[in-house]
């Protein structure tokens, strides 16, 4: 280890400027600030677990973000893994993007004849250096812009994109973390290296899995740790973020190429911060959701030999906590797309009237203990919720749910988004 203490000289002194008591002081100060630890960590040993799971990222998400840059987190979080990838291949590491998180997932197993300890701290070392300490590499910032734009330019990102911006006006990122193809447009490299100096003096959080011991799980909080760049008496907070804009609602239309498939959004926006609201909302899109619900009723998707009206459609919750709206999607030929969405917004009416059965929450309970469920065997999914912290949700009666939807599924407040290709233009020969 070697300590480099510089000392100015002031500018209205003719002499050298040092001494060895202000050189002291400078050492006690950083030795001082050494010592404290920086990071956010929250730890689990999972016995017998086969890899180690590392997750850094700073909670600050896609708070800051705007219109204008809408992306530039996703840009950091890809650049940053790209660059991890390549100075740790036994490491598999990915990004990790969020509207509350954006960062890094390293996880892998040990080398042959590796300790718990020098295993995590390896793990960790590869997060920590590529998203807390290192500068990302112009070149590592071109391809990660390359790759969000074309993933921007496709159809159902599109259509988010539309959706984010009615629904979060001025801050798409706030429902749509990967950014739109206007804001990754706009951001050029030198952004990317300005956000991710950012999230290097912004505060950081750490969640990690280990498979060993809680030493092990310390070894990776240490490794991380010192990476950190800090200033004594400094504090890590994440910037202001702008009150939220009230939702655009409307109807609002995407072009896609001719002959894709059509696709339109339904969203309805939530009021931020309510915990019930969305939970509600949560439970609302369970029982719309899946081969069996509301949603395949309505579109004709029951039985073996029905024909839906639809060729998919899901309903989700999007956009926690700044953004939140209850979002239901279609997809289909652009001559079915029509009746779909008229049956869609028939059932939504029909709820907000109070259409919303027992056996609907029933059905909407079993999909969410399968969905948790199966999170509960994902590693990924684990160290995630171990990160983010998430407290639990609660749990509402069939009146809750009913309140809801006669609050929220109103028509006039739907933002809708579709995304179809170019008609035909009509046929103008003349008429025998």
């Amino acid at each position: 280890m070697a300590i480099a203490v510089g000392l100015a000289a002031p500018r209205d002194s003719p002499g050298a400027f040092g001494g060895a008591d202000a050189i002291r002081a400078e050492i006690d100060r950083a030795t001082l600030a050494w010592h404290a630890p920086v990071v956010d960590a929250r730890t689990r040993v999972e016995q017998g677990q086969g890899e180690t799971w590392v997750l850094l990222a700073s909670p600050c998400g896609t708070g800051s973000e705007s219109a204008g840059n809408a992306g530039v987190g996703a840009a950091v979080a890809l650049a940053a893994a790209a660059q991890a990838a390549g100075d740790a291949p036994d490491a598999q590491v990915e990004p990790f993007v969020g509207i509350d998180g954006v960062g890094l997932l390293v996880h892998g197993p040990a080398r042959p004849g590796e300790s718990s300890q020098a295993h995590a701290r390896r793990l960790a070392d590869s997060a920590a250096r590529a998203l807390a300490a290192d500068e990302i590499a112009p070149a590592r910032a071109t391809q990660a812009r390359t790759m969000l734009i074309a993933r921007a330019a496709e159809t159902d990102a599109r259509a988010l994109g539309g959706l984010a911006l009615a629904v979060a006006p001025g801050h798409p990122s706030w429902l749509d973390p990967d950014g739109t193809l206007f804001g990754l447009a706009s951001v050029s490299d030198d952004a990317v290296a300005v956000r991710a100096a950012a999230v290097r003096a912004g505060p950081l959080r750490l969640g990690v899995v280990a498979n060993v011991d809680a030493a092990q799980a310390d070894a990776a909080v240490r490794a991380v740790d010192r990476w950190v760049a800090r200033r004594p008496g400094e504090e890590r907070t994440c910037p202001a973020v702008a009150a939220p804009a009230s939702p655009r609602a409307g109807t609002y239309a995407v072009d896609v190429p001719p002959g894709a498939l059509s696709e339109v959004l339904i969203g309805a926006p939530l009021p931020p911060a309510d915990a019930n609201v969305r939970a509600a909302a949560t439970w609302l899109a369970a029982a719309l959701d899946g081969s069996d619900g509301l949603l395949a009723r309505a579109l004709g998707g029951n039985g073996p030999t029905a024909t839906p009206l639809a060729r998919s459609w899901s309903a989700v919750v999007l956009g926690a906590p700044q953004a939140p709206a209850l979002v239901v999607r279609l997809v289909g030929s652009d001559p079915a797309i029509d009746a779909a969405v008229a049956q869609v917004r028939a059932l939504l009416d029909r709820l907000r009237h109070g259409a919303l059965r027992d056996e609907d929450r029933t059905r909407a309970s079993a999909a969410l203990a399968r969905a948790k469920l199966a999170g509960s065997l994902d590693p990924r999914a684990r160290v995630i919720d171990l990160w983010r912290g998430e407290a639990a949700t609660p749990v509402p009666s069939i009146d809750d749910l009913r309140a809801f939807a006669t609050a929220t599924l109103r028509d006039e407040a739907f933002v809708i988004v579709a995304a179809r290709p170019p008609r035909p233009p009509p046929d103008k020969s003349p008429a025998r």
